[in-house]
């Protein structure tokens, strides 16, 4: 069967979504996640920054660009706000060292482990990560952290 065919088992017989359809998903999407009274930045962000392209491409092509515009800066904004909020909640996991301290580690919201940030390892506790750090994979810590 060809793959553009609306009864072939690819596409069960739905059609592709378009802008203003993936708009609505995604904010139906995002109404669910925020009915809960809870702040799933982990899960917002992304959901906004997909949201801000979606109105950058309708901006594009001519469709109210002025508000489109704007409304991808605001969802951009508040992308930013949730990867703030995960910053703060969740500050990286630091050691001391001889020659200062380190990043031992970055909490991983999606997966709810420390992520090193050298190799990919990720630890489930705070003493396994700080262990693992001890290895040497640490990076220092930025001034004003």
């Amino acid at each position: 069967m060809p793959r553009d065919n609306p009864n072939s088992p690819l596409s069960a017989g739905l059609r592709r979504m378009g802008p203003f359809e993936e708009q609505l998903d995604i904010s139906s999407r995002r109404r669910r996640l925020l009915e809960d009274h809870i702040f799933p930045a982990a899960q917002l962000a992304p959901l906004y920054d997909r949201e801000a392209v979606l109105h950058e491409r309708l901006a594009d092509a001519g469709v109210d660009p002025a508000a489109n515009r704007a409304a991808a800066d605001k969802a951009r904004a508040r992308a930013e706000e949730c990867r703030e909020h995960l910053a703060k909640t969740y500050p990286p996991l630091t050691i001391d060292t001889p020659s200062g301290p380190r990043i031992a580690a970055t909490w991983e919201a999606s997966v709810g482990k420390y992520r090193c940030p050298v190799c990919p390892a990720l630890n489930g506790t705070t003493a396994a990560a700080i262990k693992h750090a001890e290895t040497g994979h640490e990076l220092p810590v930025p001034p004003g952290l």
